[in-house]
């Protein structure tokens, strides 16, 4: 009688071995999660400022750093409750006016 074939070798595990590639961002900015933390919790224009500083520091990186995808949402939920809330003044004060007559 003969004997089944061996089975095939394991495969090789993958290049890297789970460690990033260079140039991999490696961290996440600070900047970039205070942009998205303040600009839906308390102040939407520091949530502004704080995302384009943290966009500028990615940049400044060379790709060490990550977030700039929170620094974007950052930016666009300021700029977004900023224009709402002057909405809601226009609408108010038109209201206001419109009620004192």
């Amino acid at each position: 009688m003969s004997q089944p074939p061996p089975p095939p070798p394991p495969l090789p595990p993958p290049p890297g071995g789970g460690v990033p590639a260079p140039g991999a961002a490696s961290s996440t900015n600070g900047f970039a999660i205070a942009s998205l933390v303040t600009a839906i919790l308390c102040c939407p224009i520091l949530g502004i400022i704080f995302g384009f500083v943290a966009k500028n520091q990615i940049k400044q990186s060379g790709g060490t750093q990550g977030g700039d995808g929170l620094a974007t949402a950052g930016i666009i939920i300021g700029f977004v409750l900023v224009g709402i809330y002057i909405l809601l003044n226009i609408f108010g004060a038109i209201s206001y006016n419109f009620s004192t007559k």
